[in-house]
């Protein structure tokens, strides 16, 4: 008669002692990685020739009417590709374009994503030396590039405005606001009415280019405020944990 050789349910998996975690890590990340680079730029290199005729500066643009094409193809509901994983798949195969230029290209996916941050080509090409000679985890990155924004001269900019500017905003809004001044516009002369809609035209030729910048900056800023916000309040409404009190017994 033959033993029963069953084993007892678990009795042959390995416990976490016996697994190497940050080895099992490390190679899953590897083959997760390989894969999700090859399609991410198989996608974007065929979306970018496709669509945008391999053009980077109509990949980089800002316009909100470019390619009506590709607008159609993010809102099908068939694609099995999120539009916003998509529109990053094409911008980093734009980009891979000016990284080989600069033979830089040997990053990882995750890396070159945190590169489209960068909108200055040689600013990218030099950061992009210094996380080959030095590499730096995901995490490492975001705080690298957050700290490159920071000192930027282009975000900078945009907290002061000019003083002329503020000016002109005032005055339209003091027009605007103010019915008894309005009732006297159809009374002024051809002159002053001139005087008024060169001021309106000045301030709008200011104000395009501003909202356009505020409008992009916007869009990056509010979405990271609103995220840390959620995670002050979660934070805040967690109790904190206590201690146990002290068992031990005080000497007399």
């Amino acid at each position: 008669m033959t033993k029963n050789t069953k084993t007892a349910p678990g009795e042959n998996i390995p416990t976490a002692a016996e697994i190497d975690i940050d080895e099992a890590v490390n190679c899953i990340n590897e083959l997760v990685g390989n894969k999700l680079y090859e399609t991410a730029i198989e996608v974007g290199n065929y979306v970018l020739k496709t669509f945008f005729k391999d053009d980077i500066n109509e990949v980089k643009s800002k316009n909100p009417n470019k390619l009506q094409s590709f607008k159609k193809l993010c809102e099908r509901s068939d694609l099995k590709i999120h539009p916003k994983h998509l529109n990053q798949m094409v911008h980093v195969a734009a980009q891979e374009k000016i990284l080989i230029a600069g033979k830089v290209n040997q990053l990882g996916y995750s890396l070159k994503v945190e590169l489209l941050k960068i909108q200055d080509d040689k600013l990218k090409i030099k950061t992009a030396k210094k996380w080959i000679v030095k590499p730096l985890t995901i995490t490492e990155a975001k705080k690298y590039i957050a700290s490159l924004i920071e000192s930027s001269p282009a975000v900078s900019d945009l907290i002061p405005l000019s003083s002329p500017f503020l000016e002109q905003l005032k005055t339209i809004s003091e027009w605007t606001g103010n019915e008894e001044l309005e009732g006297k516009l159809e009374g002024l002369s051809i002159n002053k009415i001139k005087k008024i809609k060169d001021h309106i035209d000045a301030f709008l030729e200011k104000y395009e280019p501003v909202k356009t910048k505020i409008d992009g900056v916007k869009a990056k800023i509010y979405p990271i405020y609103e995220t840390k916000k959620k995670a002050e309040e979660e934070k805040a409404a967690t109790p904190k944990k206590r201690g146990r009190p002290s068992t031990k017994k005080k000497k007399a």
